[in-house]
């Protein structure tokens, strides 16, 4: 069986020089953050919780396929977020990266670090994405979104697509504190920006409908296919891709990570031109 107890699914706030994003502050003094609320943390979480899956269930009516809906539901009805103390998740969670400000457990369960309203609101919404992604699982593979987690003939533990899973959760995290415009939300904190940066330009690649398919639906096949198709047909188009965005978000050595800024930006050149040449093509046929 395929080990899911530590496969968990986060919303991080961004640290990385580079990028020159200031760091969310998420250890302020208990009193600070009090202050700022009128409901509590535990009512600020919910609402933002639910609210985003009753958006997406609308939303993705007839792509998330009916027995992901009970799923949903039901981890819904089942497991409430969890808010912690920074002190108590670092506890509990001894693993898991300082900057970490939530995660979502394979079984349902999401747990969060207290903050301000802002920054709950946002996690809650990402954790929420999380929850409503697709979600299948059998002896050798789970999966969640565009995010895939496999064991080799060695028995050892493959990730594949983590990175622009996490991308493509904190895109629709942020269309949907869009929708209910909170702006201050949404600049509470700074999530994965490679890897969302890399998700919304794929998604303009080979188009909203077949990312939320993908997504929610489960179609990732498709999704993958499409990458290969306007990659004039490279076999190794998606898995290259993928892997850039990895090194992108979680790779510390510069020079790995300037060589992925790289490939990328042919990548999207390649499947643009390749998109044009379709236009162009379309248009002398008509």
């Amino acid at each position: 069986m395929l080990d899911t107890s530590l496969f968990r699914e986060t919303a991080s706030s961004e640290t990385r020089e580079q990028n020159g994003i200031a760091c969310v502050e998420i250890n302020r003094p208990q009193r600070e953050v009090d202050d700022k609320k009128e409901i509590s943390s535990v009512e600020v979480a919910q609402k933002a919780y639910d609210e985003t899956i009753k958006e997406i269930n609308i939303e993705c009516e007839g792509i998330i396929p009916k027995e992901q809906k009970t799923r949903i539901n039901l981890e819904r009805e089942v497991h409430k977020p969890i808010i912690m103390t920074s002190e108590e998740y670092s506890e509990r969670f001894p693993e898991a990266d300082p900057n970490v400000l939530g995660h979502y457990e394979a079984n349902g369960q999401v747990y969060m670090k207290d903050g301000s309203p802002e920054t709950l609101s946002h996690v809650a919404t990402h954790e929420a994405m999380h929850l409503t992604s697709f979600k299948e699982s059998n002896q050798n593979t789970y999966r969640s979104g565009l995010r895939e987690a496999t064991y080799n003939e060695n028995g050892m533990r493959e990730e594949h697509n983590r990175a622009i899973n996490e991308g493509a959760t904190e895109l629709y995290a942020l269309r949907e504190m869009q929708r209910r415009n909170e702006g201050s939300s949404i600049e509470a904190i700074s999530a994965y920006p490679e890897a969302q940066r890399a998700a919304s330009e794929l998604r303009d690649m080979v188009g909203e409908e077949r990312m939320r398919e993908a997504y929610f639906g489960g179609n990732l096949e498709q999704l993958k296919a499409e990458v290969i198709r306007l990659n004039y047909g490279d076999e190794t188009a998606w898995d290259r891709f993928s892997k850039n965005v990895d090194i992108l978000e979680y790779e510390g050595d510069e020079q790995k990570i300037r060589n992925a800024q790289i490939e990328l930006t042919l990548q999207n050149a390649i499947m643009y031109s390749f998109k044009e040449s379709e236009a162009w093509t379309r248009s002398d046929n008509l």
